[in-house]
């Protein structure tokens, strides 16, 4: 039998089916590969502890939602900002959950690697200064090994590595395929891509509608989370602090020869003269004569370049300076921790305000027919659907405000 006789005897879906499982098969063979290469310890659980947050989140909605303690404090509200109260409680505790299972395996793993470290340090000293003797726990040598480089990983810490590598990677491809789904599900795709919605994936679809905007939002937050506890309070303020003063230097810098302190007379009035005298020092005759009065605001704008680039050099060696000095809190474990603490919680508040913004935009969106968002999930979704019932009850009377005053 031919290729192309193959071909005909499967329908669209078996195609795609098996082009899939074989891309998917090949994709986890060599994550796998990956872990086993690089070890448990020395990779990244970001996707699973996502995924952990996500199924934790799921299964307390699921079984527990009506019994939230924050839900009987606003009883009296609309029950939307009920149920929304309720669903966020429950997020918050998956998010605090998964923050204490998964540190507390990276602090058990650090320790781990550091203890190995100090091991390999003092057999390392035990051989440079020339000792015969090898230290030894229960009869077991510790060889010398590169402080340099990384200890290489043992049989079970790389069969680890290969499992949870795996995990990683089908993670992100569910998540990736899942988001799909969703985005095509609003476009014209979806009658040519509708075998995929029905039959046996339609279950799933059921969920993934539900559930994929939800999750992404979680991933948005866990995100801003994390660099805000990596960050610490301190770095953060100071890295928002030099990217606004880096911004304000670029503004300041090019605005600052147009400005009246720049004109002749001025206390800056150089700027002006010496563009007038640039020009002065170009000949201009005949059809070029009209470039007399643009070229000194040319030679301004050159200024401002230049005074803008000056003083940003200036903001980034200040905020180089500021970051050598907040080394000495990232040198000390205890502030380091209280520091990255208080950041988390501060980056919390910001990823909610965050993921806030971004509801509401789709939310506006849909109200001035636009794009209908609401289609991209189900009405039973805890966090978007939940937001939007919410959004029914506090932003439509002010986008309907807003209608009627520029009506």
């Amino acid at each position: 039998m031919t290729v192309s006789a193959l071909l005909i005897n499967f329908s669209e879906f078996q195609l795609v089916h098996w082009i899939a499982l074989g891309v998917g098969a090949l994709i986890a063979i060599i994550a796998f590969c990956v872990g086993c290469k690089k070890g448990f310890s020395n990779l990244s659980l970001r996707p699973v502890s996502w995924a952990f947050g996500c199924a934790l989140f799921l299964v307390l909605e699921l079984f527990l939602h009506d019994k939230c303690f924050i839900a009987g404090m606003f009883k009296d509200s609309d029950p939307a900002i009920m149920h929304l109260a309720s669903s966020l409680t429950w997020l918050i505790v998956a998010l605090v959950a998964r923050w204490i299972v998964f540190g507390g395996l990276y602090a058990i793993i650090k320790g781990c690697q550091n203890a190995k470290y100090a091991k390999a340090e003092a057999v390392n000293n035990a051989e440079i200064n020339g000792a015969e003797e090898i230290l030894a726990d229960e009869n077991k040598v510790y060889k010398p090994l590169p402080l340099s480089g990384t200890i290489k990983p043992g049989p079970l810490n790389r069969l680890f590595g290969g499992i949870f590598s795996l995990a990683n990677v089908l993670i992100v491809l569910a998540a990736v395929a899942a988001f799909a789904m969703v985005v095509l599900s609003v476009t014209p795709l979806y009658s040519t891509l509708e075998w995929a919605y029905t039959g046996a994936m339609e279950a799933i679809w059921g969920y993934v509608r539900v559930w994929t905007l939800d999750f992404i939002l979680v991933a948005i937050v866990c995100l801003i989370v994390i660099k805000g506890y990596r960050e610490g309070l301190l770095n953060g303020v100071r890295t928002l602090g030099v990217a606004i003063a880096k911004l304000a230097a670029i503004v300041f810098g090019l605005a600052l020869p147009f400005l009246p302190i720049a004109a002749e007379g001025g206390a800056l009035g150089f700027l002006s003269v010496a563009a007038v005298k640039l020009t002065e020092l170009i000949p201009l005759e005949g059809a070029l004569a009209m470039l007399a009065s643009i070229l000194p605001v040319v030679f301004k704008v050159v200024f401002g370049i230049v005074i803008a680039i000056v003083l940003s050099l200036l903001v980034k060696l200040i905020g180089w300076l500021l970051g050598k000095l907040l080394d000495v809190v990232d040198n000390v474990d205890a502030l380091w921790r209280i520091d990255g603490i208080i950041g988390a919680i501060v980056y919390a508040v910001i990823a909610l305000a965050v993921v806030a913004v971004i509801v509401v935009v789709l939310y506006a969106l849909e109200h001035y027919g636009v794009f209908m968002a609401s289609q991209l999930f189900s009405a039973k979704s805890p966090i978007m659907g939940g937001l939007f019932e919410v959004f029914d009850v506090t932003v439509r009377p002010l986008l309907e405000k807003v209608t009627a005053f520029f009506a």
